[in-house]
């Protein structure tokens, strides 16, 4: 156990080497990019397949087309202003593109012809378009993470950003969305449009690094056992990082349960992490407001910032265009 400890102790201290690393040297690159792109922030909505208006705020970034994107998502009751208050601006800061969504039925998102719910500064959300049913779910993977998808295609080709480097955070209910989405993702083939499979123009298997805090391994109608199953593949290599506190019981024995699926194979070495809140019962976005945290060093934001810089920032391959050779 001990051992064991050390060793996770250490996983954690190079994440945190390889935030200052890359913090320094962004700073450096930026200077360079400053002249000829410019950060801004965008409230804007995207609307879905079956008519929602998904509201989102986008964090253009200034380094263009090989900047990387993180997707954020808020939680059970929650909006994407949980977000917006800190985490995505250090993102931004930092180099990133960010998105921070409103999943349908929260936050400012509306049905077609829908008003806007009314949306609390705390990032906690009421609305008006009724309880959030089994098919709700399947809907925020099949229809609102795609409309996002959709939107990023289109700054890809602007190169405002790689879509081939996408993270995603998921917090407590939206942690199975995440994995879902980011497993049918990768589901995707290529498109018929060369001779050979490595020469075809890519569709998806965008997700590089996945957040999971206060991970579920289920909600109505919904689960994320296969996709698991199928993201911890070795030859994907996706990074994954865990938070979660010891004392909410539900999420803790989900982590566990995920992260033993994650590790199966010792070819997942170094992608692979889990930080447990020893004593505290925050769940989800509720952790990134722990102020009795007692090693800053390892709260929520440190972590999620250092995992991001050493797993997705640096990726390669190079941009290149996401457009049908055949039919563009």
């Amino acid at each position: 156990m001990l051992l064991f400890q050390k060793q996770k102790r250490s996983l954690f201290f190079l994440l945190i080497t390889a935030l200052l690393i890359a913090t320094s040297t962004n700073v450096n690159a930026q200077e360079g990019t400053k002249k000829r792109l410019v950060k801004t922030v965008k409230e804007m909505s995207v609307t879905t397949d079956d008519g929602w208006q998904i509201a989102m705020t986008y964090y253009q970034s200034n380094v263009g087309k090989e900047a990387p994107v993180v997707i954020l998502l808020h939680g059970k009751n929650g909006n994407r202003l949980i977000w917006n208050v800190s985490f995505a601006k250090e993102l931004h800061r930092q180099g990133y593109a960010v998105v921070t969504v409103d999943l349908r039925k929260h936050g400012e998102s509306t049905p077609r012809n829908g008003r806007k719910s009314s949306t609390r500064k705390n990032g906690n959300s009421s609305n008006n378009f009724g309880k959030i049913k089994k098919s709700d779910y399947k809907k925020m993977v099949l229809f609102d993470l795609e409309a996002v998808k959709k939107f990023l295609r289109q700054e890809h080709e602007e190169q405002r950003l790689n879509l081939k480097k996408i993270g995603i955070v998921g917090a407590d209910m939206s942690t199975v969305i995440a994995l879902n989405f980011a497993a049918r993702d990768w589901l995707k083939k290529p498109y018929d449009d060369a001779p050979t499979l490595a020469t075809r123009t890519p569709r998806g298997q965008d997700v590089r690094a996945i957040v999971l805090l206060s991970p579920l391994r289920s909600i109505p109608g919904l689960s994320s056992r296969k996709s698991v199953s199928l993201l911890r593949k070795p030859f994907f290599e996706i990074a994954f990082l865990t938070c979660v506190g010891e004392k909410d019981t539900e999420s803790y024995k989900d982590a566990l349960k995920i992260q033993k699926q994650l590790n199966y194979s010792s070819k997942n070495k170094g992608r692979i992490y889990q930080k447990i809140y020893s004593g505290r019962k925050f769940r989800g976005t509720d952790l990134l407001g722990d102020k009795l945290a007692i090693d800053k060093k390892f709260k929520p934001q440190t972590l999620m910032l250092a995992f991001f810089n050493k797993h997705l920032k640096n990726l390669g391959p190079p941009w290149s265009s996401r457009k049908n050779k055949i039919n563009n």
